[in-house]
This record gives C-alpha cells, sequence and structure tokens, in this order.
C-alpha cells in the first residue's frame, strides 16, 4: 500500500488529497456544507460539484442551514438572531411566502427576521414589542408607548387592491392553514362538544371599521382580506372550516381580530354553513323551516335588522318574502309536485326567472342570471336577506349564509350563533321528508330552543350545553325586547353579554374592560374585580386588582385619558361624556332586564 498523499492547499497548509479539491490550479479544503465556514480556503461540495466562496456562485442560507447555489435559491438579508446587547445580527436565508413575515425595524430600516423564535425571547422580556397598525415590531424604546396598540384605518391603496371575494385565494389559503395552523391548546368546551360542528363546513366572515391582520397570521389562522364596499375596513373571511379544529382556529381568528381591528354599528357578522345538499327537496324544507322561524330569529337581534332604519343605504339583514312564498307553495309537496313547490323559491333567488326556464332541473343552474361572472353580487337584491341560499342554488360554493348578526368579536356569541346555524339546516336536512309533506307541522319547529334542542340531543353528554343554549337565547331575546321597549332599535352588542361562558378562551384585556365611549364589556370572574361609581367632579372611580391595574392605567394612558392613581383606586375623567354604563352583569339563570344608568 502507497503512502498517504498529502497536498499543499491555497493557504499553505498542508492536507491529504482525499480532503481537498483542485480548483482552478489551486487546492481547497473540502469543508461540511451545512456549517457556515467564511474561511478563504476551503470549498463546498453544493448539487455535486464544488465551489469556493471567493466565486460567488454559492451563499450560506440559514433557513435551509446549508450552502445552496443562488441562482436556484432566492435569498435575501435578514435578521438570525439577536447580540447580549439585544442588537440584531445579519445573515442571509432564503425567502418564504407572507405566512413567515416577521418584520423588525432597526435604526429606521425595516428587516425580515428568519422567523418568530429568534424575537419570541425578546417580546418576552418586553424589548421588542409589536406595532399593531403595521405588524412591525419595534424596541420599546424607540417608539411612545402609546403608539404601539393605536388601530388605525387600513391604507386605502392597500384596500382598493383587495379581492371582493375570496375565489382566487382560497386554495392557497387552506393549503397554507392545513401546513401551519397547529393549536397548542383547545379550548375546554371544544374538546367536549367537538362533535357539534363535524357533519358540516362553516366559513365566518367579520366585517371591520379599521385595523388590519399582517399576512403571517391570516395564513397560519385560514383568514383572507377581502374589499367589501358596504364598510370603511376590510373583511376578514375564512376559509372553510370543520369540526373542533376550525372551531379552535375560529377562536384563534377573534383573539386577533379584537387586539388588531375595531368594527362600528354598520358592520356584520355572517356564517356560511357547507357541505349541504343542492337538491329541490332540501330548499323546499329549508325554505319552510326559514321561513316560520323567521319572526323567532328577528327578536334575538336589533329592531334595525329588519328593516335597515337608515343605518345603512339599503337593506342588508331584510326579511324574506316569507308569506308569499309559502301561500305558492303546496301544503303538501310530494314528487309529483316537487317542481310547482320550488318554482316561488326559485323565482325569488333567482329574481324573476322561472325554474321551468332551466327545465325543471338544478343541473342547468349555473350562474346567477344578475352576476353572470360572479363579481357584482350588490345586483342580486335577493342575496341581502337575513338568510340568503343564493351561494347554494348559484356559482359553485354551495353554502347558505346566514347574514342577521350584529358584529362581535366574543367567542361565546360567535360560537352559540354558529351552532343555530348548524342546528337550523341539520333540522331541515335530516327531516325534510316530514317537513315537506306536512307530517311536521308549525308547532314543531316555531322557536329557536326547540331546533337548537332538537340539533345537539343527537349527541351524548351535552346536557350543559344544552341548557347554556337555552338560557343564553333567552336572555338575548329579553335583552332585545327591553331595549326595544326603551326606543333603543340599535341595541349595541358590546352591552348584552353573560357572565357564564363555554367558550371565551382568553381573558379581558383592559382594552375590552374600558372601552372609550364607557360601554362595560366585562366578562366572568372579571366583573368581581372591578367597581364602578360614578363622581360628578373627579369622572369616575375604579377599585382595581393589583394583578391588573398596570394593564388598566396603560390603556387609559394609550387613549389619551388622563388617570390618577390614589393607592388601590383609580380616577379617570374621559375626553367624551360618558352615555351609560352597565352596573350589573345579565344572570344567566333568568332572563333579566337590562338596567342602564345615565351619567352626566
Amino acid at each position: 500500500m502507497s503512502d498517504l498523499k498529502i497536498v499543499t492547499i491555497i493557504n499553505g497548509e498542508r492536507h491529504p488529497l482525499t480532503s481537498c479539491m483542485k480548483i482552478k490550479g489551486e487546492y481547497y479544503l473540502v469543508a461540511d456544507s451545512t456549517i457556515e465556514n467564511t474561511d478563504s480556503f476551503v470549498c463546498f461540495n453544493v448539487e455535486e460539484k464544488h465551489y469556493r466562496l471567493s466565486a460567488g456562485s454559492i451563499i450560506y442560507d440559514h433557513r435551509l442551514k446549508k450552502y445552496v447555489l443562488r441562482t436556484q435559491v432566492d435569498v435575501e438579508r435578514g435578521v438570525i438572531a439577536f447580540d447580549k446587547d439585544y442588537n440584531p445580527i445579519f445573515g442571509a436565508f432564503s425567502k418564504t411566502r407572507q405566512y413567515e413575515n416577521i418584520i423588525i425595524n432597526y435604526k429606521r430600516r425595516r428587516f425580515e427576521c428568519i422567523n418568530i423564535d429568534i424575537l419570541q425571547p425578546l417580546l418576552d422580556k418586553e424589548i421588542y414589542q409589536e406595532r399593531l397598525s403595521s405588524g412591525v415590531f419595534y424596541k420599546r424604546t424607540d417608539l411612545p408607548i402609546t403608539e404601539f396598540n393605536k388601530i388605525r384605518a387600513c391604507d386605502e391603496d392597500y384596500k382598493r387592491g383587495l379581492a371582493y371575494n375570496s375565489g382566487g385565494a382560497l386554495e392557497s389559503a387552506t393549503n397554507i392553514f392545513k401546513k401551519r395552523y397547529k393549536p397548542t391548546v383547545f379550548n375546554d368546551a371544544l374538546s367536549k362538544y367537538e362533535n357539534i360542528a363535524k357533519d358540516y363546513t362553516f366559513g365566518l366572515e367579520f366585517e371591520t371599521v379599521k385595523g388590519d391582520i399582517p399576512a403571517r397570521i391570516c395564513n397560519t389562522l385560514g383568514l383572507i382580506p377581502l374589499r367589501d364596499g358596504s364598510i370603511d375596513g376590510i373583511e376578514f373571511v375564512t376559509i372553510p372550516h370543520s369540526g373542533k379544529k376550525g372551531m379552535q382556529a375560529i377562536l384563534d381568528s377573534l383573539k386577533e381580530l379584537s387586539k388588531r381591528t375595531t368594527y362600528d354599528k354598520n358592520c356584520a357578522l355572517h356564517i356560511h354553513v357547507g357541505n349541504l345538499p343542492r337538491t329541490v327537496e332540501f330548499f323546499c324544507a329549508l325554505t319552510k323551516v326559514l321561513c316560520v322561524l323567521q319572526p323567532a330569529i328577528y327578536k334575538q337581534f336589533p329592531f334595525y335588522t329588519k328593516g335597515g332604519y337608515r343605518l345603512k343605504n339599503k337593506d342588508y339583514t331584510a326579511p324574506l318574502p316569507a308569506e308569499e312564498i309559502l301561500a305558492e307553495m303546496p301544503n303538501k309537496i310530494n314528487k309529483d309536485n316537487m317542481a310547482e313547490a320550488f318554482e316561488p323559491i326559485f323565482q325569488f333567488l333567482s329574481m324573476g326567472h322561472t325554474f321551468k326556464e332551466f327545465d325543471n332541473d338544478l343541473s342547468n343552474v349555473t350562474e346567477h342570471p344578475s352576476d353572470p361572472r360572479g363579481n357584482s353580487k350588490w345586483y342580486v337584491k335577493s342575496r341581502y336577506r337575513w338568510v340568503n341560499m343564493i351561494p347554494l342554488l348559484f356559482g359553485n360554493k354551495e353554502t347558505v349564509e346566514f347574514r342577521i348578526h350584529t358584529p362581535t368579536y366574543d367567542p361565546d356569541k360567535v360560537i352559540n350563533f354558529l351552532i343555530l346555524c348548524l342546528a337550523i339546516v341539520d333540522y331541515a336536512k335530516k327531516n325534510e321528508t316530514n317537513i315537506n309533506s306536512g307530517k311536521y307541522r308549525v308547532k314543531n319547529y316555531d322557536n329557536i330552543q326547540n331546533i337548537v334542542y332538537t340539533y345537539i340531543s343527537q349527541f351524548s353528554g351535552y346536557g350543559s350545553l344544552e341548557n347554556h343554549m337555552n338560557n343564553y337565547w333567552k336572555v338575548r331575546k329579553n335583552y332585545q325586547q327591553s331595549s326595544l321597549l326603551n326606543g333603543d332599535f340599535y341595541a349595541n352588542e358590546d352591552d348584552f353579554y353573560l357572565t357564564k361562558k363555554l367558550f371565551q378562551d382568553f381573558k379581558s384585556t383592559s382594552k375590552d374592560i374600558l372601552t372609550k365611549d364607557l360601554k362595560n364589556v366585562l366578562y366572568g370572574d372579571d366583573w368581581n374585580n372591578f367597581t364602578t361609581v360614578p363622581s360628578s367632579d373627579r369622572g369616575f372611580r375604579i377599585n382595581i386588582n393589583e394583578n391588573i391595574r398596570n394593564n388598566v392605567t396603560s390603556y387609559l394612558r394609550s387613549t389619551q385619558e388622563a388617570p390618577r392613581v390614589d393607592g388601590d383606586t383609580l380616577w379617570f375623567r374621559p375626553q367624551e361624556d360618558p352615555i351609560s354604563l352597565e352596573l350589573s352583569p345579565i344572570s344567566l339563570e333568568e332572563p333579566t332586564t337590562i338596567q342602564q344608568n345615565d351619567f352626566v
């Protein structure tokens, strides 16, 4: 056996030939391509070929943790770590889609971070904080404290660039969600009641007036920002969800919406329910149920939802023409008269066209005659009802949209409404033969509690949910009726709340507790930590639990209200005169009229 051959590399060192590679007439030491090395005398094996750093063909990718060819991988310079003084350390890493877009501001320039993990320790130490209006992270010392939590109107140029519907982004958003969304914990109620949403898909639409949610968060949660001409802000719609995971994604979305956006009375919450039969039989049964339930539904929401009453330029939640439709439908529907029964429904939804024009065959029904391209929904007046069946009949969404709920970020209200929507379609689906034949009369489904009970009782061990839902809709109805009797046609959603909440997944923040219009929206045990007493000379006195005093003080300062701390008591005088303030939560056990107290 011959002796091992030794060669001299470019820096004069001698190494075994087996550890070296000759490039351009010089020997270089072959280094590990998975470890960054800036020595000029080494080379790396990349894609079955050896390269020197000085040639500029390769670069170390800190995301992939290896050297890559510049021509094959799109890399950028950004923050890969922080030093002991919390200053960024820069390096190169491959670009990703926007769902990992973590931006920091450093010396008035913006840089992308390789991931949130390197920033998280600095967030935990409150060295860096996210500016909610932009989604960019700043050092706490680089901005006034009041700037971090301000919610601003969205950029008009950005808004104009958004699509009116989610069709083009739906597939991509769904794929990213499946890849990225991994909830670390499930709400206790969801873990117990996960079967309540397993048979259907559901998608939600949240209308806003101010604020935005960064793409990295939207994509992870399955949220798609859209343009809507009826509101000042952005409409955030979810991908089609299902089951416990989907419901948890909704709860997590509500956290971000409540933190980063606001709504006003011109906004709304819409829920789409999918995985429904697209048959004439189902349309007839569902329409009957919706028409009969309609009076009970309106009793759960502010009076203006029934007719607009100048709240908006047009009615967005008008009633179905129930009497007209039911009058034209046979009392007993069977195979022989099914097309006849469907005719008034079709004419209403199609805005005057007849089912006969399509040979009484749903397979011939595609685009809506008033919106054949699916991009001018405002021309389809029949969709602006409290419930919209057009997506199931026309287009490719195949959902029923429930539009009546006033805007809210309250998890309990959102999930309760979702369960109600699921209960309605489930009742129609599973009982369509008996409903159409007239076997099931009005009295069997003329109130919400019966519908919800019928739906939930299918699953075992759901007694507590049944009781909760029953009480919830009773109390909600009482609140709306009390508001109407007091001449309040708008009945602010934030003024209605319950002490017991099944789906409340996060504690109230100082912003939830004290809002600028001084509406108290406390939840659960937090109520016991606050006592609010009016004072004409000094403002409002709030006895504060020590653990949350700082948060409340911080919020008041951020809203430019001037708090004064006196021991465990905090005094503040708002910029605007208060309208009213709730002094006690609504009892869950018995419907209770909300008592409003006016302070001048």
